[in-house]
């Protein structure tokens, strides 16, 4: 009842319980998962955000390695090669060199001393031991890496 502008108690009290009926619980659901649901879709999103760059930087980790790998490899393949090329250079060294001192011995004014009959020996001595070692070496790649190299 309002007696003259002024709420009574009874009055305030029967809007408050009109105010409480008036709420569903469908209302009062929504406001609870607004109120829990929106903190964990914050974390999960952020939580997504650190994935997302965990994983780019394991990418860009994964394609620095694998260029470094294939540096190494190009960088082993030439130091390979250049080997290969001395190898060659030097073994052609000591062809000249054999077929330069069997031509000065062929010369019957050259008068030469034991010390090209000897440098002849030594020369065959050493080529016959690199060949043995490549040889070792050629039987160790074979069965380390277990390669069939099948002989027709």
């Amino acid at each position: 009842m309002v007696k003259s502008g002024v709420f009574v108690e009874a009055d305030v009290v029967e809007i408050q319980a009109a105010e409480v009926s008036n709420i569903n619980t469908t209302d009062i659901a929504a406001a609870i998962l607004a109120f829990l649901g929106l903190p964990a879709a914050l974390i999960g999103f952020f939580f997504w955000l650190v994935q997302r760059r965990i994983t780019k930087r394991d990418k860009q980790k994964e394609a620095l390695q694998e260029a470094k790998e294939q540096r190494e490899k190009e960088r082993d393949e030439r130091q390979e090669n250049m080997q290969m090329l001395m190898m060659q250079s030097i073994r052609a060294c000591v062809i000249l060199s054999t077929a330069t001192a069997k031509a000065v011995q062929r010369i019957p004014d050259a008068k030469c001393n034991g010390d090209m009959t000897k440098a002849l020996e030594d020369v065959a001595k050493i080529q016959a031991q690199q060949k043995s070692y490549v040889m070792k070496l050629g039987l160790h790649a074979i069965y380390e890496h277990d390669v069939n190299y099948d002989v027709d």
